[in-house]
């Protein structure tokens, strides 16, 4: 719960081309792209908006039945605009012919989420995570928001950090067992807009009978705040048809911060039944100062980087429609900030899946 040019100078026959303008046309073109996303997922939270409970008397069970329906046919309508979303958004790209991964559908994840940690009050905050693939490309291209930790495992360090991210993706090489992609993106931090790039490459493999090993990388260079690399190494074992184990080490590097910063975590998945799913978690890991979840008034130890150590469990539960799903977060942790007091912490969040609802949604391990 504690816990993310080279310009081209003459191209062509003699045309020169600054950096400061090619910049320029990039941020333009993102924000036309962003812009027109927005204008369909905007009507889409006003649908969603319309429904309000009534309070003046118990309802009828004909009256519930009519609020449910209504419910259903909203979110209906929401997942078909941000499928139209897609459509509109794919005049933007060439058509080519490529193979997609299986995985790569249009969907949106809104998440509310309520933490109260000891010592440091409760806090709450809304995430959105997106992915619209531009059907038209051949799934070569899509618009993708906030995944830093696509993985599943939801580090939530940066839940606490005023960041957001949306990128254009291409799928670069893509293999049975490795791939590469390749983002163009804008960063808002901290109020601040900054343009980056960003390279993903993945390489999947047998390790004997039983198990199976991911390597991971993904290299960063920001405008405002230089370069980052976030390297993941995954080692994963599937123990019975509902137990799955996993181990994630990670090594991440900032230009900005200080020296490397560690992660090493222990997963054990386990399905209860077809509507809920549970995660038994233990983890280390050192995080900069500047993601830390403690306000600066509740931090005894002070310092430019912090250790924690956490036990928790996740979870998570799919109520009454298939996209919609509700997850508890119990943790107990000993952290830096705090003189490695024992610090209880728990999180209540709301998930809402507009689009193509994965058949994996209920998984936690992916």
């Amino acid at each position: 719960m504690f816990g993310p040019i080279t310009y081209c100078n003459n191209c062509g026959a003699g045309v020169q081309i600054s950096g400061v303008y090619l910049l320029n046309v990039v941020k333009g073109s993102l924000f036309r792209v962003v812009w027109i996303y927005a204008r369909y997922l905007g009507v889409s939270f006003l649908l969603l908006g319309s429904v309000s409970p009534a309070y003046a008397e118990p309802p009828q069970s004909n009256t519930v039945d009519k609020a449910v329906t209504k419910v259903e046919d909203l979110q209906s309508k929401a997942s078909e605009l941000v499928l139209k979303a897609a459509s509109r958004l794919d005049s933007f790209f060439f058509s080519d012919r490529y193979q997609a991964w299986e995985d790569n559908k249009t969907n949106i994840r809104l998440r509310l989420n309520a933490d109260s940690i000891g010592n440091n009050g409760t806090h709450a905050s809304v995430e959105a995570r997106f992915r619209i693939v531009l059907p038209g490309a051949d799934g070569r291209f899509s618009l993708v928001g906030n995944d830093e930790d696509d993985d599943g495992l939801d580090s939530t360090s940066n839940d606490f950090t005023d960041e957001s991210s949306v990128a254009i993706r291409y799928i670069g090489v893509q293999r049975e067992n490795w791939g590469t992609t390749y983002d163009l993106g804008l960063r808002v931090r901290d109020s601040k807009v900054s343009t980056f790039l960003r390279g993903n490459v993945r390489r999947v493999y047998a390790l004997g009978e039983h198990w199976a090993g991911r390597s991971e990388n993904r290299f960063y260079w920001y405008t405002d705040t230089g370069f980052r690399n976030d390297a993941r190494q995954y080692f994963e074992r599937r123990l019975s048809k509902d137990l799955f184990f996993r181990s994630r080490s990670r090594l991440q590097w900032f230009e900005e911060e200080d020296g490397i910063f560690p992660e090493q975590r222990f997963t054990l998945y386990q399905r209860l039944d077809g509507k809920s799913a549970l995660a038994y978690e233990a983890l280390a890991e050192i995080i900069p100062a500047s993601r830390t979840p403690f306000k600066q008034s509740n931090i005894i130890n002070s310092s430019n980087r912090y250790n924690h150590a956490q036990l928790r469990l996740r979870y998570r539960r799919n109520v009454k429609w298939p996209w919609f799903f509700v997850e508890v977060w119990p943790t107990v942790a000993l952290v830096e900030e705090r003189d490695y007091e024992l610090t209880k912490a728990i999180r209540l969040r709301f998930e809402v899946v507009f689009g193509n609802v994965p058949k994996n949604a209920l998984k936690l391990d992916e």
